[in-house]
């Protein structure tokens, strides 16, 4: 199966570069202080979030030669402050806890 030609380049011009920028900055906090699951998944969906709503905007308006860093620079940015918002209202926690009710209540239904 191939991938139409629009996938492919908004995977390879918008989804990597984010990637790889909150790989990098998820890589450097874990070495810092210890990251939860949840947090490194948060991380990567505001991350690439910020990155695929700023990739038109981007597209149009940066250089070719400078597209992938500032989506990769957008997605660290976002996922700063989405890392902000969360560390703030404290949802990390929240959504452990609704994680680990949820989790709860599948191991006592199994356990029946």
């Amino acid at each position: 199966m191939k991938l139409s030609e629009e996938i492919y380049q908004f995977i390879m011009k918008v989804i990597a570069p984010a990637i790889i920028g909150i790989s990098f900055k998820v890589a450097v906090q874990m070495k810092r202080e210890k990251i939860s699951f949840i947090g490194v998944t948060l991380s990567f969906v505001i991350g690439i979030a910020s990155a695929v709503l700023s990739a038109p905007f981007i597209n149009e308006n940066v250089p070719a030669i400078y597209r992938s860093m500032t989506l990769a620079i957008i997605a660290i940015s976002g996922e700063k402050v989405g890392d902000w918002i969360i560390y703030k209202m404290e949802l990390d926690k929240f959504l452990s806890g609704i994680l680990n009710a949820i989790s709860d209540v599948i191991i006592n239904i199994i356990k029946k």
